[in-house]
């Protein structure tokens, strides 16, 4: 727990000063430490949940009232950070704060972007376990109980749940399963990276592994989901995969930064997280098994990928432009980490072996395409993306 550490460092700090101990000071010393070093303080939360807020008033209620789920309300920690919200966020928050005060911390600062929130509520978590959601987002209350109940009994660094998106536009719902086993057991994450991806809106991460370990999360930009999900894996050395979801996750929304306009608009953001988590992995005190590695490098394609279709939303005369900032980007990134392969082929192909046949074709034909004629495949991006919204 988050104060048995505390109090381990407070003892360790009070016994380097070479104080003197005598007397009733030395049976109290030998008291506290019994009590730490056994793990006697039992104070903390089962879960700190971080509730990233930023003018989010027409959400933000439905968001926390998902999470007042009365048979877990005293295993969980639920901190709202206002991220310098100029709508009623703060009042709303902190009426949850007055209502449940064992439950809810709420913590107002300047605006630092989502990154920042991470990072003031992982500071203060209290929790065993650490999980984010995002404040125009909520949480299945079935599916948080079954969470809970789960962390109470498991040691596990790592656990990956099942997440749902709901379209903002017609309500629609989609179960996102991307587990091998879904069977909570544990495993070593090596045993299950080779079979899945990750997204944020599955991890539940053990509070001190990140706390203790993870650098801060880039503040002041945009896609650090990425960011938070690269470090879980790195710094975690067991899983579990739960066959059920907890997450709830709301899509379709314009003003969300995966719209084509925003992604554009935040290129730059999308290349911070990149040259930070390459920097990351290859630094030399990082050890990192070859299985992990693999399985951030093709991640890290992914997002090459990403920033590159990206370039594609822009008006027609500009494609020529935008080709060369992408070469200019590549070039970069194969001068200063030589040790990570990034050919155009294996950026183009980096989600293939999980691809249906139809999926795989028209990975084939952006291939050439990109090879041949940007202007058409930068067309083909924006007609895939349009096709892809109007599903929705």
């Amino acid at each position: 727990m988050y104060l048995i550490g505390l109090g381990k460092c407070y003892l360790r700090s009070y016994s380097e000063n070479n104080r003197e101990l005598t007397g009733n000071n030395s049976k109290v010393y030998t008291f506290l430490v019994v009590i730490v070093e056994t793990g006697g303080i039992k104070m903390g939360k089962t879960l700190s949940i971080s509730v990233a807020s930023y003018n989010v008033e027409k959400t933000l209620a439905e968001t926390l009232d998902s999470l007042l789920v009365e048979a877990v309300l005293n295993e969980i920690e639920i901190i709202v950070v206002n991220d310098g919200s100029s709508d009623s966020t703060e009042i709303i928050a902190e009426k949850y704060q007055k209502l449940y005060p064992q439950t809810f911390k709420v913590v107002n600062k300047e605006n630092g972007g989502h990154g920042s929130t991470i990072n003031a509520a992982l500071k203060i978590a209290s929790g065993k376990y650490f999980k984010v959601v995002d404040g125009d987002d909520w949480v299945d209350e079935k599916g948080l109980v079954r969470l809970v109940e789960y962390l109470k009994k498991t040691n596990v660094d790592l656990i990956l749940s099942e997440y749902v998106t709901i379209c903002e536009n017609n309500g629609r719902k989609t179960l996102c399963n991307y587990g091998k086993y879904n069977d909570g057991i544990i495993r070593k994450v090596e045993d299950v990276l080779q079979f899945r991806g990750m997204v944020m809106h599955e991890i539940t991460i053990k509070t001190e592994l990140l706390r203790d370990n993870a650098p801060p999360i880039t503040e002041n930009c945009f896609y650090v989901d990425r960011e938070f999900m690269q470090y879980c894996v790195g710094y975690s050395e067991t899983i579990a995969e739960l066959p059920f979801p907890v997450y709830l996750y709301r899509v379709g929304n314009q003003g969300q930064s995966v719209s084509p306009e925003n992604r554009y608009k935040r290129l730059r953001d999308q290349g911070r997280v990149l040259f930070k988590l390459l920097k990351w992995r290859y630094k030399k005190n990082n050890i990192l098994s070859k299985t992990k590695v693999k399985f951030l490098n093709n991640d890290s394609l992914k997002l090459i990928r990403y920033i590159i279709d990206s370039h594609c939303f822009t008006p027609e005369h500009k494609y020529a432009y935008e080709r060369k900032r992408i070469e200019k980007l590549l070039t970069q990134i194969r001068s200063n980490f030589p040790q990570f392969e990034c050919d155009t082929k294996s950026i183009m192909f980096s989600v293939w072996k999980d691809a249906s046949i139809t999926s795989k074709v028209l990975k084939i034909i952006e291939f050439v395409t990109y090879k041949l004629d940007f202007k058409l495949y930068a067309k083909l991006q924006v007609m895939k993306v349009s096709l892809f919204t109007r599903r929705k």
